[in-house]
């Protein structure tokens, strides 16, 4: 147990003495706090601009959701390569310490708490949010904060524990598959039962949702419940899904701890793969940073990429998009993407539902625009040997996640807009906006990387990214709003669009020529070095 104590004062010393040699990463921390500082003070003394009448329910929606996802993700990472709350450093002097395997593992998921305090901090900057459509203060944004965290854990957790009973066995796999299936079973039927019967789903799930079916799903249901019940003053309820969430963290352990095997090398596997990633990654290696998955040739696929030059690039990324994915462009981020635009649109069916649900997709393209592989191709080095440009070189490069994002924004507002019966005008309007959004946030990394040697949108730098898009969206925003509420009704809305996009398409262009020559003037840190 010392030598546990003695680990963690010295990992907090060092990090303080990281902060005094780096000004700049001190400076960082110090603007997430002001920032959660504001968020804070705006939940307290924010105004109401719905008066607080939204139901509540949705806010629980939200927060099951994201629940939910990371318990996919957990219960997926066990059935495959596992998971792991250990670091290397861990695996080479703590497992071979002479300290007890539990005191390890608490401490294993100590660390993991705090990754996930990381993780998990924008949730500390919505106080804004929430206190105008929900009308809630600063205690339902840290209960909401601790409650995530908490399950963040947990899932880590399960996942290292599904892993150890699962790894190896194919029949127990299936088992844990169709009981996680199950499991979201009465869920499922709580809400689809009386929509069937003629109630109208925002009610159904309503109803879902203050009721007590959500017992019925571990660790995001309880938690859920646990922290609603609190917040709103239910104590049953608080305390039967607090009780239920610390009981399934017990027997987790109990299952590890009395396992066939000892935990130590169920999790070894994981760390090391994990370790082998980020290491591929910091060397450029992104193929080696990647998960290794057998590739099927299509029945017209020759293997032959189209193109000449720079363009080659684009044929080289479509090539490697159709092999990857049964629908070709479509992967897990543009269903995601999809299938928010189309829920949203069920439950904003009144006027104005179109732009916000714009507004929503548009924040997820932030997060998305890394997933093209324009700018992993940045981080080999054949890009930078193609005899060509730098300016057409990343134009090609980046086209695939154009066209991705094209697509993706058609489905989505298509979708939304046949649900909400919004005009065929209106939704092109949508597309186009969205689609130009994506080129604006490419060459915005862009510029980045010719000014910083490094992508913006990286790491704790994520919030200077979003902070520096929508300032420079500021004004192109603020002028579609004016020329809309003059002009008025559906005129409005298309000039206001049209104004918005023109000023994407400006930026766009402005940037793409201040990031001209990327590929030739600057030594990128992240980029592949040449081997010795």
């Amino acid at each position: 147990m010392n030598s546990l104590v003695f680990k963690l004062r010295k990992t907090l010393k060092n990090r303080l003495l990281q902060l005094r040699r780096k000004p700049g990463l001190l400076v960082l921390y110090l603007l997430f706090a002001g920032l959660i500082t504001m968020s804070f003070i705006g939940a307290s003394s924010g105004h109401m601009a719905l008066g607080g009448n939204t139901d509540i329910g949705w806010l629980k929606l939200a927060f099951l959701a994201y629940l939910l996802l990371f318990a996919f993700t957990s219960v997926t990472a066990g059935l495959s390569t596992g998971a792991s709350v250990f670091a290397m450093a861990d695996v080479n002097f703590l497992f071979t310490a002479p300290v007890s395997p539990k005191l390890v593992l608490v401490d294993g998921l100590l660390q993991q708490a705090g990754k996930s305090i990381f993780a998990s901090v924008f949730i500390l900057m919505m106080g804004s949010t929430l206190r105008s459509v929900w009308g809630v203060g600063p205690t339902w944004l840290l209960a909401l904060f601790v409650g995530y965290v908490f399950s963040l854990v947990v899932f880590q957790l399960v996942s290292v524990v599904i892993y150890m009973y699962a790894n190896g066995r194919p029949g127990a796999k299936r088992v844990v598959a169709v009981v996680a299936a199950a499991l979201l079973l009465p869920t499922v039927l709580a809400i689809l039962v009386p929509y069937l019967g003629g109630v109208p789903i925002a009610d159904a799930l309503l109803a879902a949702l203050h009721g007590n079916i959500l017992y019925t799903l571990p660790v995001a249901g309880w938690v859920t419940q646990g922290v609603f019940g609190l917040l709103s003053g239910n104590f049953v309820a608080a305390g039967l899904g607090l009780g239920l969430s610390m009981l399934g963290v017990a027997l987790c352990f109990v299952l590890l701890l009395a396992g066939k095997s000892d935990y130590y090398e169920d999790v070894l596997v994981a760390t090391e793969t994990t370790f082998q990633r980020q290491r591929a990654a910091a060397e450029g290696n992104l193929q080696a940073a990647e998960t290794r998955r057998k590739v099927k040739l299509g029945k017209n696929e020759s293997g032959k990429i189209w193109g000449w030059g720079a363009s080659a690039f684009l044929g080289k990324h479509m090539l490697e998009d159709f092999r990857r994915n049964r629908l070709k462009l479509l992967d897990a981020s543009s269903f995601s993407f999809i299938l928010t635009a189309a829920a949203m649109a069920f439950f904003l069916r009144q006027e104005g539902g179109l732009i916000t649900i714009l507004i929503t997709t548009m924040m997820m393209r932030m997060f998305l625009v890394g997933t093209g592989l324009g700018l992993k191709e940045l981080y080999t080095h054949y890009i930078f040997m193609v005899p060509a440009s730098s300016f057409a070189k990343i134009v090609w490069s980046n086209l695939e996640l154009c066209i991705k994002s094209l697509a993706e924004s058609v489905i989505a507002f298509v979708a939304a807009g046949l649900i909400m019966g919004a005009s065929a005008v209106e939704i092109l309007l949508c597309v186009v906006v969205t689609a130009v959004f994506t080129v604006l946030l490419v060459s915005v990394n862009l510029l980045s990387m010719r000014m910083f040697a490094s992508v913006l949108s990286q790491g704790l730098l994520l919030t200077f990214y979003m902070l520096f898009v929508l300032l420079v969206m500021a004004p192109g925003i603020v002028g579609a709003v004016l020329l809309g509420m003059v002009v008025g009704g559906l005129g409005g809305l298309a000039a206001g669009l049209g104004v918005l996009t023109l000023w994407q398409l400006l930026l766009s262009a402005l940037f793409f020529f201040l990031a001209r020559g990327v590929l030739h003037n600057c030594d990128m840190e992240t980029a592949a070095k040449p081997t010795r």
